[in-house]
């Protein structure tokens, strides 16, 4: 009886407090459980925030407020089941904020090595790898915030040129997918398996300044764009685009990260409207009112899941 009632609380604890993943293999690319969290990091100037809410967009807590920082969050992501990882503007760096163990509510410095341009949002694999976007450039680190390449990807790799990429995503088979905001408007994805060498796969136009991506468990990858304020869904190898979405800026405006729900949904980051809105994948609302709209979401810069089931303690 004793080890039932322990088992019982166990459990409770996990599903109250949540645990975390790195992205890679069942992160966005899959549909999680409905008690994964949800990452935004907020680029206000007087917010500067990394945040958690809950799948059902209730808010949960303040990871780190950098607000007395000089730096920018541009990027958020799961880096192990006690912290998340957020690329910085301004101080170029990668930054460690843990959100639960003995370390909770401190950051640290992860990485700063080669980042000296213009920072945007960053992803996370499997083994703890960590790729960032800066200028034209992908930066990688290991695990340990050591440097891969310098850098690990450069402005041209075969028919995969950067222009002012933003949005970065990584699938489960060691596809990374970046977004070309500026110039020729493309979804570029590179084949990242190997830590010495990139190859590049596929460079499809798409839209008017794609940014935030991802992979959908249904296969497709869907993109938000900033210039047209659409949403599309492609083909698993960024062909045949499709907007699913383009009907009300008053809702949708200026986009910069979309994620998978639990149940499949997507919930866009409307950037100038400082809002999250639900919306299935053929770009039908799940409600009439956002699923975030809270005072300290200002500006989102980017947004990623945290799936509670991160090191097998679920």
């Amino acid at each position: 009886m004793r080890d039932l009632v322990v088992s019982f609380l166990t459990l409770s604890f996990v599903l109250v407090l949540g645990c975390s993943s790195k992205e890679g293999a069942f992160f966005e690319s899959t549909s999680g459980s409905s008690n994964d969290l949800i990452l935004i990091s907020s680029g206000d100037s007087n917010t500067r925030s990394v945040l958690l809410y809950n799948q059902d967009g209730s808010f949960n807590r303040i990871l780190y407020d950098y607000r007395t920082d000089l730096g920018l969050p541009r990027g958020i992501a799961p880096f192990d089941s006690e912290s998340v990882v957020v690329s910085l503007d301004n101080t170029d760096r990668v930054s460690r904020v843990y959100w639960k163990g003995e370390n909770a509510g401190s950051e640290e410095l992860f990485a700063n090595s080669g980042l000296g341009g213009a920072i945007y949002q960053l992803t996370t694999s499997e083994a703890g790898d960590v790729f960032v976007v800066e200028s034209n450039y992908i930066e990688r680190y290991d695990s340990t915030g050591a440097r891969v390449g310098t850098p690990y990807i450069g402005t041209t790799e075969g028919s995969c040129v950067l222009s002012s990429p933003r949005g970065i995503f990584l699938t489960s088979d060691d596809r990374l997918i970046v977004t070309n905001h500026g110039g020729s408007d493309q979804l570029l994805i590179y084949d990242v398996s190997d830590p010495f060498s990139v190859t590049c796969l596929s460079a499809n136009n798409i839209g008017n300044n794609p940014y935030g991506v991802i992979e959908h468990s249904d296969g497709n990858l869907y993109v938000v764009t900033q210039g047209d304020d659409q949403v599309y869904r492609t083909d698993s190898d960024g062909s045949n685009a499709t907007s699913i979405w383009s009907t009300d800026t008053s809702i949708i405006n200026n986009p910069t990260g979309i994620i998978e729900l639990a149940n499949g949904n997507l919930a866009i980051a409307s950037s100038a409207n400082d809002q999250v809105w639900e919306m299935d994948t053929s770009g039908t609302l799940a409600n009439t009112s956002p699923l975030i709209l809270d005072p300290l979401v200002l500006n989102i810069t980017d947004i990623k899941t945290y799936p509670a089931n991160f090191g097998g303690d679920e």
